[in-house]
């Protein structure tokens, strides 16, 4: 790790290929999840837009809430201002830290990132997942969305705005309706209907760790609604790098282990789509 960075806060996560496929037909295509007659938030819960749910943290208690409820931070690009991805804070550092992060003039994430953070080989506490290298991102060259949101191996976390009702809270959810909140993210669908063969990249600890289960029931409820690109997410602790003239930021996944004892490199794992890939020429 480069002495000219510094620790911009902990996440829950952070070539030349182009990615072709035919726009599907659901909940995330124009002809449907786009369409005036479908609003992003209809004034009235439909069959189609049920309510959330989730486990609150200052109530103690399950309870339904709507999607516009919960807070989210917009990450974007420093030089041409567009949306880059969305962040769902729930700590008091988030709102400055992760737009800092994603908003410098380099943002190397975007073309690689360092796999096992911290690591220094053999001598190391993680041994036998190998050193801290510099690796591709596997979606650089792609067109991605990022989606951070702070999260464990079986479950993600957001905050939810105060009601008449309902104070201010952390609520934690499970994966499925983590991608149901993606679904519903006006951001999200539109970038989706400008890049139809996008990826997408969970900035979110360890759910694509080998015995987690929040980001692959995630993936399974995204398939179900109808996104059929790559989803990329670390399978350990995720970093975000920022250098001290705050002009570069970098994002690292360090190693981990299984319950066994097991190493787990530090790395950013794909859950592949149905995107056909073909080769630049």
């Amino acid at each position: 790790m480069s002495g000219a960075f510094t620790k911009a806060g902990k996440l829950t996560p952070s070539g030349g290929h182009k990615a072709v496929r035919s726009r599907p037909s659901s909940i995330f295509s124009q002809n449907s999840f786009f369409s005036k007659k479908n609003p992003v938030f209809p004034k009235k819960k439909t069959k189609k837009e049920p309510w959330l749910s989730g486990f609150g943290e200052q109530t103690k208690t399950f309870f339904k809430f709507g999607a516009r409820r919960v807070e989210i931070l917009l990450l974007k690009d420093a030089h041409s201002g567009a949306v880059i991805g969305t962040s769902y804070p729930t700590k008091q550092e988030d709102t400055l830290q992760v737009t800092k992060w994603a908003g410098v003039p380099k943002r190397t994430s975007d073309v690689s990132y360092l796999k096992n953070l911290g690591a220094k080989g053999k001598s190391g506490k993680q041994g036998k997942t190998g050193k801290q290298e510099r690796v591709p991102s596997p979606w650089a060259g792609s067109q991605f969305f990022y989606t951070h949101a702070h999260a464990n191996k079986k479950i993600f976390a957001v905050s939810l705005k105060a009601t008449k009702k309902q104070p201010a809270q952390k609520v934690l959810i499970d994966g499925a309706t983590y991608a149901r909140l993606l679904a519903r993210s006006p951001f999200l669908r539109k970038f989706f209907a400008k890049n139809p063969t996008m990826m997408l990249v969970m900035l979110s600890c360890s759910v694509a760790h080998p015995e987690a289960v929040s980001g692959k029931t995630a993936v399974e409820k995204l398939r179900e609604l109808g996104f059929t690109g790559d989803v990329f997410a670390p399978s350990g602790k995720g970093t975000r790098l920022v250098s001290g003239d705050e002009r570069t930021s970098r994002y690292g996944v360090q190693p981990d282990t299984t319950s066994k004892g097991e190493p787990v490199p530090g790395e950013f794992v794909g859950f592949p789509g149905t995107t056909v890939r073909q080769e630049e020429e």
